[in-house]
């Protein structure tokens, strides 16, 4: 189906879907990369596909580039954008599991979620403020990833602790311990803070043991590559 104008009700709603109040609203969120597209089909995801008029895709809607330009985050234009329905993946297993705390940055966030993938963890947790996992930033970091791997919003340290997880937190700490010197666990929860805040205290309290990366030169990494070398480590 052809869409020329820009007032257009499935346009308007689809332009929207670049803010988080609307994407909670719609249940909905914009994928804009093909790779990404394919790996969200690949994944079985409700997706509504877009294209430009000009473009060879198979498509739900074909669109002018003015329309493309409007309903995408991009600067450069799109040849085609995926509107897909919000999902759920329900972890098979949970033994091995990402908790991210009130990390912020769609970059990183993106990025670890991708490590988890790849390294064989069950769940990415985004609890205490983390960033909303249809951040369109964070869906590019992910290259995928995210539509493969359970992603919640929380879950409870304490039952996980009763259940007979280890918790590992990552902390700049006297009493805390080098990773190389820490096996990984059939059950284990593994936790990283805020860019510049670190983990919370809450959390801290927590910890069943609290780990650091042996460093020369400088005492702090960014968290994604922090998560990367300690994700590595337990996989």
């Amino acid at each position: 189906m052809l869409i020329t104008s820009q007032t257009n009700a499935k346009v308007v709603a689809w332009s929207k879907l670049k803010q988080t109040k609307h994407q909670r609203q719609a249940k909905q969120f914009i994928i804009e990369e093909k790779l990404l597209i394919k790996e969200a089909v690949k994944a079985n995801l409700n997706c509504t596909i877009i294209a430009v008029v000009d473009s060879d895709i198979k498509a739900d809607y074909y669109v002018s580039d003015a329309i493309m330009k409007k309903i995408s985050t991009n600067e450069s234009l799109n040849e085609v954008i995926a509107v897909c329905d919000f999902y759920d993946i329900k972890a098979e297993n949970s033994n091995k599991i990402v908790y991210l705390d009130n990390v912020q940055d769609p970059g990183n966030v993106g990025t670890i979620i991708r490590s988890a993938y790849a390294f064989g963890y069950d769940q990415v947790v985004l609890a205490n403020n983390s960033v909303n996992k249809y951040n369109h930033k964070l869906i590019h970091a992910a290259k995928g990833a995210m539509f493969h791997i359970s992603i919640v919003d929380e879950i409870n340290l304490e039952d996980c602790l009763n259940k007979g997880y280890e918790i590992f937190v990552t902390a700049l700490d006297k009493k805390a311990i080098d990773i190389k010197h820490i096996n990984k666990k059939n059950k284990m929860v593994v936790v990283f803070g805020n860019e510049g805040s670190g983990v919370s205290e809450p959390v801290l309290k927590l910890a069943t043991e609290k780990v650091y990366i042996e460093m020369n030169n400088f005492d702090s990494l960014n968290v994604a590559v922090s998560a990367g070398i300690v994700l590595h480590h337990f996989k």
